[in-house]
């Protein structure tokens, strides 16, 4: 094998120039995205053609989107409803419900002031998310890493140095059985996928609309 990559910062900024090359409007990006206390390298997204009708999801607190949709819809509930499902102090309620209201999903039914209603149902406006964690050869913590993104996302890959990849090859069935995909790169940008999972759902659903809300907002920000 050839040169190996100086840092993980030159594998990970090498991997996104080939993304910018593509050039495919069908497909979104970025780096560093944290969702759920875990940081991935690098995360692509597809967008529904109609994300912008629930571009909502991007003006309130991630955290807080599974909880939107898991609420009575087109039913009233009260703000001790609300406190009781969640969790949340009255405070906290009160700026939630307020953030529904301004995303366009919710409002104070007329001449009450304790309760509220859901008239419109948040769907993801994502419809495929794809993490991906790099490492230079540690390719264990690697695989550790990405399988915690299936969390939130559909699939998740392993991205390792060319050069230094011949110990995970050994151990591709580790791979296999978490459904990590696995692939390397050269330091003149020649990718070799070596093992690509299966799509699937993410493991959590409270996560994957936290990591939808995320990508919605950074869509929002890239259009404005």
């Amino acid at each position: 094998m050839g040169s190996s990559f100086k840092s993980e910062q030159d594998l990970v900024a090498t991997y996104t120039g080939t993304l910018v090359q593509l050039n495919d409007k069908t497909k979104s990006w970025t780096q560093e995205f944290d969702c759920a206390s875990s940081i991935a390298d690098v995360v692509l997204f597809n967008l529904r053609k109609d994300w912008q009708a629930q571009s909502g999801l991007g003006r309130i607190a991630p955290r807080w989107a599974f909880t939107l949709f898991s609420l009575p819809y087109r039913k009233q509930f009260s703000l001790e409803f609300f406190i009781e499902r969640t969790g949340a102090t009255k405070r906290t309620a009160l700026i939630i419900l307020k953030e529904y209201e301004s995303a366009g999903y919710c409002r104070k039914v007329t001449g009450r002031s304790d309760l509220w209603v859901k008239f419109k149902q948040p769907t993801r406006p994502t419809k495929k998310i794809v993490a991906i964690e790099a490492k230079l050869k540690n390719w264990q913590r690697a695989l550790k890493q990405a399988y915690r993104y299936l969390e939130y996302a559909n699939q998740s890959w392993v991205l390792l140095d060319e050069k230094y990849s011949s110990s995970a090859l050994r151990n591709l069935n580790e791979f296999k059985r978490l459904n990590v995909g696995l692939k390397t790169m050269s330091t003149s940008g020649k990718i070799d996928i070596i093992w690509s999972p299966q799509m699937r759902d993410p493991k959590s659903d409270i996560t994957s609309w936290q990591a939808s809300a995320n990508l919605t907002k950074l869509a929002l920000d890239k259009a404005i």
